[in-house]
């Protein structure tokens, strides 16, 4: 169960994050950046063909690095939440067993899954938008 919700969480930060690489490269390139791909890979390897026939390797380079740069922190970013997680859960479990205490556990863990996520969010998105910048 919780390697599925981790899988469906890593799906929607890369999507976001593709959204935002191609927002900040259609800008940079001048184009309104209002259309947002949500496709996938697929569409960057359409760009990366269109790109090489006509003869843009720099930018081919550059987009190249920024997908590895985002899913190393992804996938950093996904392996410190587990942990995180997984840390506090024994954590409070193991309090509320020596006071019984249901209720605190659940909310204790609720609390902690929304702030790590929402973390996590935040700075994926951040360093997507620095790597973008800084091409």
């Amino acid at each position: 169960m919780a390697m599925m919700v981790i899988t469906i969480k890593t799906l929607v930060m890369v999507t976001v994050l593709e959204m935002v690489v191609h927002d900040a490269m259609d800008t940079k390139r001048g184009g309104g950046g209002e259309e947002k791909e949500e496709e996938g890979e697929e569409e960057e390897e359409e760009e990366e063909e269109e790109e090489e026939e006509q003869g843009g390797g720099a930018t081919i380079t550059l987009i190249v690095v920024v997908v590895v740069v985002v899913v190393v922190v992804v996938v950093v970013v996904v392996v410190v939440e587990v942990v995180v997680v997984v840390v506090v859960v024994v954590v409070v479990v193991l309090i509320a067993v020596v006071e019984e205490k249901i209720v605190v556990v659940v909310v204790v863990v609720v609390v902690v899954v929304v702030v790590v996520v929402v973390l996590e969010i935040i700075v994926v998105v951040s360093v997507a938008v620095v790597v973008v910048k800084w091409l």
